[in-house]
């Protein structure tokens, strides 16, 4: 419940009690200095005391009131500032009361999310005001001016809450898709403090580990997946990362019902979201494949180089890489005439590698490889001729093997002797392509991963997050001059209101685009938020920045007589020396750009 409020149930708790205490101080003041009239009635302000102190008790004792607090709370203190009006309109206009009514709407404003509902409070709030305002009798005070002021101070208070609220919605979102990640992912997940506490874990975890999410998370790791035997290289692996060294390593791990399984572990460092440092693992169960190896292992002397291949599956980064490894492999196991792999794209299964000349790609409603991968099951042709599958291509061999590489594609060997497979063979052959389809998943999912976490769904640009880390990164004397453009998008919000969100959208890629169009592939571009972008421009003087500014006016020209005209407020700043910091070449360019933007706007 808590993740999903705009702040914490401490928090609002801590906010009530304090007001409580606040209005039970001021009425203990007021009563003891004599000389010092107290501009509210005593018993409207220990009113307003005992309702904020009974909602606090009532958020302590009772678990509906707990998990409403973020609303209750909210309504509390709007009954507060309604009371402060009425009690202004009471005295004919008390300005010490009313500058109260201002300054705590403008912290209400600024403390909680600026949604729908406050905004009709704060709508409502103005009408009573006006209405305490219209009927007050003292001539002796800007009543009008007040009334301005008040609307000013709302309007700016709630637009900045406004604002504030969007954001913490796009890193909801964001959030939400690394959760989606996270909980899709086809290995284990696993989050801990510097301390060795689960904090989170993923279904595939559990699955691994035989242990619901509630057992585990909150519990030690040495206590629930670690081998007793591997407690102490547990916590040296723990030291290791924290100091910065990043682990993989194949391990002996526990599951609940106290079976010991293989697990291939990657841990690295991270920091956690509330800025303390942690560990985050991934783990993937090779039980059966380790099984399998043990069995093979009796049979046959080159188990070894199969296994030696697995582990260095797990040092590969990229899909050729992966493919090249299990060609090279399955020459070292099988005695075959060709091979090839084909993998899974746009219901094709496309030729990435073979040891044969000719390469080409079948559908998957074809031949051998197509009936491998739509059974997932694997074939020994012991003779093609007697096989009703055959290729026309591969009627001068005789025998061969076709497996599954899960859903991604299919091996296959080939041979010119008939029978020339063994069910040994493809069973050794399975291991193999076993650990190539668990190293593929592996890569695709660090790719999906790492491509979500650093860019903007919408654009496809980077996000906020990697240009910033980019920022640090380059901000070196090397890179120097380096150069900042920012730039925001005039009247989205009007083509949304026009013409609706799905344009407005199409305005932000359009944009993207044309700014995508005008950089050198050295520079940085990012969606900085809203619509707003920024350009990272290494080696980069203020010149050059211009002429890079000038090419983007000109791109945006071409757009004048479309539908959605792209309009941009520009703003720049260049770093020129090591002594100036970054952050302030970021504000004076984005300063730039507003200012910009306002003399676009007259």
């Amino acid at each position: 419940m808590e993740k999903n409020r705009y702040r914490t149930i401490k928090f609002y708790k801590y906010l009530l009690l304090i007001s409580s205490l606040i209005y039970f101080s001021f009425a203990i003041i007021y009563d003891y200095i004599k000389t010092i009239q107290d501009p509210m009635p005593t018993e409207q302000r220990l009113l307003t005391a005992f309702l904020f102190l009974g909602v606090y008790l009532m958020t302590q004792i009772n678990t509906w009131f707990e998990q409403r607090i973020e609303r209750i709370t909210y309504l509390t203190v709007i009954f507060a500032i309604i009371q402060l009006i009425y009690v202004s309109y009471l005295m004919d206009f008390e300005l010490q009361i009313a500058i109260n009514v201002l300054i705590i709407l403008a912290i209400v404003n600024l403390i909680f999310k600026g949604d729908r509902f406050t905004l009709s409070t704060n709508i409502v709030l103005a009408l009573l005001v006006a209405l305490a305002l219209y009927f007050a009798d003292n001539s002796n005070q800007p009543l009008f001016g007040f009334f301005i002021g008040y609307i000013t101070i709302a309007g700016l208070t709630y637009y900045i809450s406004y604002q504030n609220y969007k954001t913490y919605q796009a890193l909801q979102e964001s959030e939400e898709r690394y959760r989606t990640i996270f909980k899709t992912a086809p290995f284990g997940i696993l989050l801990q403090d510097r301390k060795g506490t689960i904090l989170e874990v993923n279904e595939t975890l559990c699955k691994i580990s035989g242990y619901d999410k509630s057992e585990l998370e909150g519990a030690k790791v040495t206590d629930t997946l670690v081998s007793s035997n591997q407690v102490e290289t547990a916590r040296k692996h723990i030291k290791e990362i924290l100091n910065g060294k990043d682990l993989e390593f194949d391990t002996i791990s526990v599951t609940k019902d106290n079976q010991e399984i293989y697990t291939y572990i990657k841990e690295s460092s991270i920091i956690l979201p509330n800025g303390e440092q942690g560990i985050l693992s991934m783990q993937l169960d090779i039980t059966e494949r380790k099984n399998q190896e043990e069995i093979i292992k009796k049979q046959r002397d080159t188990i070894e180089q199969l296994h030696s291949t697995a582990l260095e599956f797990m040092e590969l980064e990229t899909e050729k890489e992966i493919l090249d490894k299990t060609i090279k492999a399955a020459k070292n196991l099988l005695d075959f005439e060709f091979c090839n792999i084909r993998l899974l794209k746009d219901d094709q299964l496309v030729c990435k590698v073979t040891t044969s000349s000719k390469p080409h790609s079948i559908s998957i409603n074809e031949g051998i490889a197509g009936k491998t991968f739509r059974e997932g099951k694997s074939i020994i042709i012991d003779d093609f001729d007697n096989f009703f599958a055959v290729e026309p291509e591969q009627e001068k061999y005789k025998s061969g093997i076709s497996i599954p590489i899960k859903n991604l594609g299919v091996f296959q060997a080939v041979s010119k002797e008939a029978e020339a497979f063994s069910q040994n063979d493809l069973e050794l052959a399975e291991l193999l392509i076993s650990h190539t389809a668990s190293a593929l998943e592996r890569i695709y999912a660090e790719a999906e991963i790492k491509y979500k976490s650093f860019h903007d769904k919408l654009t496809s640009l980077y996000n906020r997050r990697f240009f910033e880390e980019e920022l640090e990164r380059l901000d070196t004397k090397r890179q120097l001059p380096l150069s900042l453009i920012m730039a925001d998008i005039n009247g989205l919000k009007k083509v949304n209101d026009s013409l609706g969100h799905k344009k407005g959208d199409e305005l932000l890629v359009k944009t993207a685009d044309i700014l995508k169009k005008v950089i050198r592939d050295e520079d940085i571009l990012a969606r900085w938020g809203g619509d707003e972008f920024a350009i990272l421009l290494p080696n980069t003087n203020q010149d050059e920045t211009k002429n890079v500014i000038d090419r983007i006016q000109e791109e945006t020209k071409k757009t004048k007589e479309d539908l959605l005209t792209v309009s941009l407020g520009i703003g720049a700043a260049t770093k020129t020396t090591t002594d100036q910091k970054i952050t302030n070449i970021l504000k004076e360019a984005d300063l730039d750009m507003y200012k910009n933007k306002d003399s676009d706007r007259k």
